[in-house]
């Protein structure tokens, strides 16, 4: 199942970066607070796709990159394919 990306409203918001998202309520109701769009998700797979790393490898690489804005340390230590 492909799920889509949710983008906030520009210039709306009431100081919270996520007020003004539509079609997600239950989502910010859940506690979530940070979307990632569809196309940076796709950069970031494009980033590790020389890399031999496994789908739980690039699941961890687009979790930690979303929760610290950086690459993991170890993307360096995964082989090229």
């Amino acid at each position: 199942m492909r799920k889509r990306a949710v983008r906030p409203r520009r210039g709306g918001g009431h100081g919270a970066p996520h007020v003004g998202v539509r079609g997600a309520g239950h989502v910010l109701a859940a506690g979530f607070k940070y979307f990632l769009e569809g196309s940076g998700i796709e950069e970031l797979l494009q980033e590790i796709e020389p890399k031999a790393a496994s789908r739980e490898a690039k699941a961890e690489f687009v979790i930690y990159h979303a929760t610290f804005d950086a690459y993991p340390a170890w993307l360096q230590d995964l082989p090229n394919k």
